[in-house]
């Protein structure tokens, strides 16, 4: 392996230009694919097979609401007095357009929120009066009906009392019935015979007077009989409409107790929502999305879909207009869920890294053109494997965090690996040795080290794929691409471009 990257550095220094341009031409080649195969880059993020991305996707089934995303926005009055009324107004307008643009779901307006909280509170101070007022209102039912049972007991005691004497004064008629019929059908000719012996010997007749006295214990009998008789027969349609009325006593009890029953599961389940609803009326009552001074308020902004699969143009355009909406003596703020974007390539921090590197390394070697060197391979190594990952995003769906990791590794192993090579260079250089051989021995040496370095950068970032989460696995794939066109560069542009520079690599101290 050394014999051969000695080989391809003393290659590549003397034909150097023919290198430089080869790598110009992969570079330009690269970028017209990127321009012309580019796909979208989507902004959002799912990562499948984690427990939370499960749990998310279940939410997403079960109950969206609870995977939305969302945001907040912040009004504060700079003045430090309380909203006025116009700009409440004004807000409530801003949130009532932000609910047309596209993603979002609804919004939450502050103050209607503190009002929809007070009119809780009165409702839940109210429920609990109306509660009160159903416990006593069963209490006296229960009163009522364990009277009315009562009254049903003694109406049966009453009635099985009744009951006893029908059956014995029916059993006493039913032992005269016989006497009186004979009675009754001897009553003619007893009133003939005594009519008879009153004509015959008169009214002081023995025999009218014997006579007269059987008739008049015969009509006697038949008129207590028959008193008797009508007495059972009122006694019998009395009882008869008290036991009617104790069965309907005895209906209207069990309805009762099955009303009172209803009731109360009612109460227990509508005192069981109070106090679930008071419960969290008294947890949330500390919070709100309005300060207690009425300076400061936070409105919520809820979206479709979870915010790790929002386009990041979908968050903007809420903040955009809120922007372009300025109220007059109130300043808006965002959290970071509605301003923070994933999706640039290179950022700040890249850039900012580039100026630190270039300021290292021209006070380590202290000469511009041999700092410049490293910073060069590393630009175009990160050009060529970006273009490539772009370009690959027209077949394959990848977001625009995928680029990123290739950006940050390629520019780090770009200088250190062209930095290899260059410092053993410039120590060969200093010992004497001639300026192609110093190249050639520099590839087959620090080359080595480079090559096997980032085949095992290559490996631990092919090994992502191993993890099951796809965007982590083809961000380790692209990565891996800008590692191995740094090994490339390093070991075939670094050598043409040190042979170019020539004795400029030393610094003239």
């Amino acid at each position: 392996m050394a014999k051969l990257l000695q080989a391809l550095g003393r290659f590549s220094a003397k034909r150097a230009w023919l290198v430089v341009l080869t790598w110009f031409l992969i570079l330009v080649s690269a970028g017209t694919w990127a321009v012309l195969g580019m796909g979208k880059l989507s902004t959002s993020m799912a990562i499948d097979g984690v427990p939370a991305q499960t749990v998310i996707d279940q939410l997403q089934k079960s109950f969206p609401e609870a995977a939305r995303g969302s945001g907040s926005v912040v009004f504060h009055k700079t003045d430090g007095k309380s909203f006025t009324y116009d700009e409440k107004t004004s807000i409530a307008e801003i949130l009532d357009h932000v609910k047309t643009l596209e993603a979002v779901a609804d919004t939450v307006d502050p103050f209607a929120l503190a009002v929809t909280k007070a009119e809780a509170e009165a409702k839940i101070a109210d429920g609990k009066i109306k509660i009160a007022d159903a416990k006593a209102q069963i209490a006296l039912n229960e009163q009522k009906l364990k009277d009315g049972k009562a009254k049903l007991v003694s109406a049966k005691s009453q009635l099985d009392s009744a009951i006893f004497q029908l059956k014995a004064g029916k059993k006493q008629l039913d032992a005269g019935t016989a006497d009186y019929n004979t009675a009754k059908a001897n009553l003619a000719a007893a009133q003939m015979g005594v009519q008879y012996l009153l004509l015959t010997e008169g009214p002081t007749g023995a025999n009218y007077l014997a006579a007269a006295a059987l008739l008049t214990q015969l009509e006697q009998g038949i008129s207590t009989y028959e008193i008797g008789l009508a007495s059972y027969n009122t006694g019998k349609a009395q009882y008869d409409a008290g036991l009617k009325k104790y069965y309907s006593g005895v209906l209207a009890l069990q309805d009762g107790q099955t009303k009172l029953a209803a009731g109360k599961t009612t109460l227990a389940e509508k005192e069981q929502e109070l106090l679930i609803g008071d419960r969290l009326f008294q947890v949330s009552k500390g919070f709100g999305l309005l300060s207690k001074d009425e300076t400061t308020a936070v409105a919520s902004i809820q979206f479709v879909k979870p915010g790790t699969e929002l386009e990041t143009y979908q968050k903007t355009n809420v903040v955009d207009y809120i922007k372009s909406q300025p109220i007059p003596g109130v300043e808006v703020e965002f959290t970071k869920e509605l301003t923070q974007d994933i999706g640039s390539l290179l950022g700040i921090g890249e850039i900012l890294g580039l100026v630190i590197a270039a300021l290292v390394l021209f006070l380590m070697l202290g000469t511009l053109i041999g700092a410049g060197l490293p910073l060069i391979a590393a630009v175009i190594g990160v050009g060529i494997s970006a273009a490539i990952t772009l370009a690959l995003s027209g077949v394959i769906s990848m977001s625009s965090t995928t680029p990123v990791l290739g950006v940050m590794l390629g520019l780090a192993v770009g200088i250190d690996y062209a930095l290899f090579l260059f410092n053993r260079h410039r120590k060969q250089l200093k010992n004497g040795m001639a300026m192609r051989e110093s190249i050639a021995l520099a590839n087959g040496t620090s080359g080595n080290a480079v090559v096997f370095a980032g085949l095992t950068v290559i490996i631990a970032l092919l090994a992502l794929n191993l993890t099951g989460v796809e965007f982590l696995g083809l961000m380790g794939t692209m990565a891996s691409i800008a590692i191995a066109i740094s090994i490339l560069l390093a070991i075939t542009l670094t050598p043409a471009l040190m042979a170019l520079i020539g004795m400029k690599a030393l610094s003239k101290k």
